[in-house]
């Protein structure tokens, strides 16, 4: 008990440390799928081509519409 008071709490957190940075690598390792590329290829040029996307729409929320 005294172990765990002093410090060995801890233990699980740099295990579970590890195992996010192992599952970071593995996700950044494998590639994406061909099927998921073309949509996010498709969503990217829809995007560039819109201009009516707001870059802020909680500022303009809170500017505008804010009644308080």
């Amino acid at each position: 008990e005294a172990f765990l008071l002093a410090g060995g709490w801890r233990i699980p957190f740099v295990a579970s440390i590890v195992l996010v940075m192992v599952g970071l690598w593995v996700r950044r390792s494998i590639p994406e799928t061909i099927a998921f590329q073309e949509i996010s290829d498709d969503n990217k040029s829809q995007v560039t081509s819109n201009t009516g996307i707001e870059k802020a729409p909680l500022l303009t929320l809170l500017k505008k519409d804010f009644k308080g």
